[in-house]
């Protein structure tokens, strides 16, 4: 497809470079990254995803191509977690707008307080 080297090029970043230096080792294959880093990667698989230029599976597939990430369970979980933003988006959806209804209550509440 056309878009496939375009929106795979959008998946690393220097936080990634940064994490695989610092990360700590990993029982089974490779360099762990931590939890902050993986949830970055997550977030930037997802954003740079397009629906209309590439599948969801050939998108993961270029990212993780990309990223050369060393740690399988790291792999795993970043295909899994975007799988489940995109497969859930509505219902995701709605339970952030009731928290940020109630947080948003709240938070006004001790502003007023304070």
């Amino acid at each position: 497809m056309e878009g496939d080297g375009e929106s795979s090029s959008r998946c690393s970043s220097p936080d990634y470079e940064r994490a695989q230096s610092a990360s700590s080792p990993a029982p089974a294959g490779g360099r762990s990254l931590g939890p902050a880093q993986l949830l970055a990667l997550v977030e930037r698989t997802y954003k740079s995803f397009n629906p209309a230029q590439v599948t969801l599976d050939t998108h993961v597939q270029n990212c993780l191509q990309e990223l050369e990430l060393s740690n399988p369970h790291d792999e795993t979980f970043l295909s899994q977690a975007d799988y489940g933003i995109v497969r859930y988006r509505s219902f995701l959806g709605c339970i952030m707008d009731s928290f940020y209804h109630y947080n948003g209550s709240v938070r006004a509440q001790m502003h007023a307080a304070g």
